[in-house]
């Protein structure tokens, strides 16, 4: 199934569980790229249509693929800059970034505010910090959020460790065993120490949907 959406100037071609062996991902994404977009990058949408579903015909009876267009794909990384990475809008690039740096951040701060637990959490989040922001911002972009995360965290750390309330709650642990700092309360335990904000939970249904495919945009 071929999918075209004018106005947000998104296209997708959707590959049922049976056709996946003969179709494959990355051949849907190439006639994407090279079949498809230079059509759509003119104005030609019906011979875009067209033409890409002629060469999912194509492959699905035997034939091979049309040639990758090789300056057309570097072009489009190139132009992308800082964004360089998965054909998203900009609008999905907020709502993803949101999620993403929204739940990792959350535990930054938290890492940086615990007086204990704070350094596992800051070996701990390093392997997120390096691929989650791959989908938002690219390879490029991941690895200066990481180098940011890296010297940034301990520098945060230290910081803070000389106020007056995180001295106070180092000392409540200490004592007695709890303290609160910003409405999260943090216990220590052992060797190690844990925290909990409020007693909120959420729960939803499951669901999935069928086979592969391949998105792009012009």
């Amino acid at each position: 199934m071929i999918v075209v959406v004018p106005n947000d100037r998104r296209m997708r071609i959707e590959v049922g569980y049976g056709l996946e062996p003969t179709l494959t991902d990355g051949m849907a994404g190439q006639i994407i790229q090279t079949v498809m977009t230079p059509r759509f990058k003119n104005g030609d949408y019906d011979g875009g249509i067209m033409d890409g579903a002629r060469a999912v015909i194509d492959v699905l009876e035997g034939g091979e693929l049309p040639d990758r267009a090789g300056g057309d794909r570097s072009t489009t990384r190139s132009n992308d800059g800082f964004f360089e990475g998965p054909d998203l809008s900009l609008r999905e690039r907020i709502l993803i970034g949101a999620f993403i740096f929204g739940i990792i951040g959350l535990f930054t701060v938290i890492g940086i505010l615990t007086p204990t637990g704070g350094w596992f959490l800051y070996f701990f989040l390093i392997p997120f910090w390096a691929m989650f922001p791959i989908v938002v911002v690219g390879s490029g972009g991941a690895f200066i959020c990481l180098v940011i995360y890296l010297i940034g965290f301990p520098v945060a750390k230290l910081f803070v460790r000389n106020s007056k309330w995180y001295k106070k709650a180092k000392k409540d642990i200490r004592k007695k065993g709890r303290a609160s700092i910003g409405g999260f309360r943090f216990t220590s335990g052992g060797s190690g120490g844990s925290w909990s904000s409020g007693s909120s939970s959420f729960s939803g249904g499951g669901g999935s949907s069928g086979g592969g495919g391949a998105s792009g945009s012009w």
